[in-house]
């Protein structure tokens, strides 16, 4: 493990970092010169790189990594999500780099399942500095359970025993899932309220380079920082009268139907094409809604159905006369794939699951369906920098991702996939799209939902939403939660 993480072509980062550092704007600067510096000077230190989207992380992350790599140090990029993770150069989810624990809600005290004497104890012996993007996604305790477990394999009492750690997100985005929750709850989720919090340097981002790199006209210049600033005041909770915010009209449907959506978004869907379906998406806040939108789009497809079932085992036998196996086939988690699974040639799906992240198969990743059997399911991926690969999802055991969800423990075994016209707000984010339809008949109700679903794409005019037919709405009044006292710390 630590020879790979050496096995970088150092000319090709040195030209890396020669031709990106000229392209950093100030803020950047001064993030990748700090960050560099508690490299190389070994007294470690805690960071959090904050910015909207469009302001450059990833890209600044990606050069600060070859600036660290290029030198002979060991950094590990990690991600809360799988999507990001992908961005990033060598990146793996937080979760998988370091065997966090899946159920710690509510554990202050728990570590992480790495042997002392294991390859991975190793690696992070030899580490200098890890990448957490999007981390005000994840619960506090996770920040705390690898403090407390890097502190114990490097026996260093230094924070996260002395490896520069850099936190990277937007509190205006969707935060920490509390089950049942209560607003309060989540905020005190937070990693920004967490005893760590206070030891961490903020490096701020506040330029839009997405606007600057881009070659078009003055108008559609102004037009497009005007959307991005409307999207900016929606995170931040400006302008909300009674919980709403007024959007333009002309960006709701006139018809307000799921038809006009989806008519609106995939416009054709007779054999749709990889670029096709990775420019576009519908996104919603409720699963039954994401179902029910996925269900209508496969219906319109002329190709023919496959469906697979899955097998549906209980874990402990003695559960056997309580539950029958009909009931197993009936239970529908968002964080499984259904009992049918019915896929079409050419349909969009997402997996589910981390099955291999050095080729971009990540829990969130999209892919359109090419070829079909009874167990394997050929994919092509639809975006990343593993876009248009063609990668083998085969049938594997899963089971749900909380043991809250449900009185027992089920294994389902089925191909790790759901359909992905639609997907929810909360599985979109780290995505970007061209098109992007946002069905709102059942409103947001968590913070940031409905700042992730506008910054999914970047031109007011390709974002298209149907609200439920009540007067604020055809006023064009949409719901809209910031929980604002998340930004006071």
């Amino acid at each position: 493990m630590i020879l790979s993480e050496h096995n970088y072509n150092v000319d090709v980062l040195r030209d890396t970092v020669q031709s990106g550092y000229t392209r950093l704007n100030a803020d950047q600067k001064v993030a990748f010169d700090t960050l560099y510096q508690a490299v190389t000077s070994g007294e470690g230190g805690v960071f959090f790189l904050e910015g909207f989207g469009g302001t450059g992380k990833t890209f600044l992350i990606n050069l600060v990594l070859a600036k660290v790599r290029s030198e002979g140090h060991i950094a590990l990029p990690t991600a809360s999500s799988g999507i990001a993770a992908t961005l990033l150069d060598g990146g793996t989810t937080a979760h998988s780099r370091f065997k966090i624990p899946i159920d710690i809600q509510s554990d202050s005290t728990c570590q992480c399942n790495i042997p002392a004497q294991g390859n991975l104890a190793n690696l992070l012996r030899e580490t200098d500095l890890v990448f957490w993007d999007e981390a005000p996604m994840q619960n506090k305790h996770t920040f705390e359970a690898v403090d407390r477990t890097l502190k114990d394999i490097r026996n260093d009492p230094r924070l996260f025993g002395g490896i520069v750690f850099c936190f990277c997100g937007d509190f205006h985005q969707i935060l920490p899932v509390v089950p049942r929750g209560t607003r309060s709850q989540i905020v005190s989720a937070c990693i920004n309220r967490s005893p760590l919090w206070r030891h961490v340097q903020r490096l701020t981002l506040t330029i839009n380079m997405r606007l600057l790199s881009q070659q078009i006209s003055p108008e559609e210049r102004l037009r497009q920082e005007e959307f991005a600033n409307l999207i900016l005041a929606i995170g931040e909770g400006r302008d909300i009268n009674d919980d709403m915010i007024q959007w333009p009209l002309d960006g709701i449907l006139p018809e307000n139907t799921s038809r006009s959506l989806t008519n609106a978004i995939y416009p054709i869907l007779t054999d749709p094409t990889a670029q096709y379906l990775a420019e576009r998406a519908i996104l919603a806040a409720r699963n039954d809604t994401v179902d029910n939108l996925n269900a209508q789009l496969l219906a319109s497809m002329t190709e023919q159905l496959f469906t697979s079932y899955s097998a549906d085992t209980l874990v402990d036998e003695g559960d056997a006369e309580t539950y029958a196996t009909e009931y197993l086939n009936t239970i529908n988690l968002p964080t499984l794939p259904p009992h049918q699974l019915k896929p079409k040639i050419g349909a969009p799906v997402i997996l589910l699951r981390n099955l291999s992240q050095s080729t971009g198969m990540c829990n969130g990743t999209r892919l359109r369906v090419a070829r079909i059997s009874q167990r394997v399911v050929e994919c092509e991926i639809l975006s990343g920098k593993y876009a248009n690969n063609m990668v083998m999802i085969p049938r594997i055991p899963l089971s749900p991702s909380s043991t809250a969800e449900l009185p027992f423990e089920f294994r389902r075994t089925q191909f790790p996939l759901r359909l992905a016209f639609a997907m929810t707000i909360n599985k979109a984010q780290g995505q970007t799209l061209n098109h992007v339809g946002l069905c709102l008949t059942e409103p947001v109700f968590m913070h940031g939902q409905l700042y992730v679903a506008f910054s999914r794409v970047t031109k007011a005019a390709n974002l298209r939403i149907i609200l439920p037919d009540t007067v604020e709405a055809r006023q064009g009044r949409i719901k809209n939660v910031v929980y604002s006292e998340v930004f006071n710390n």
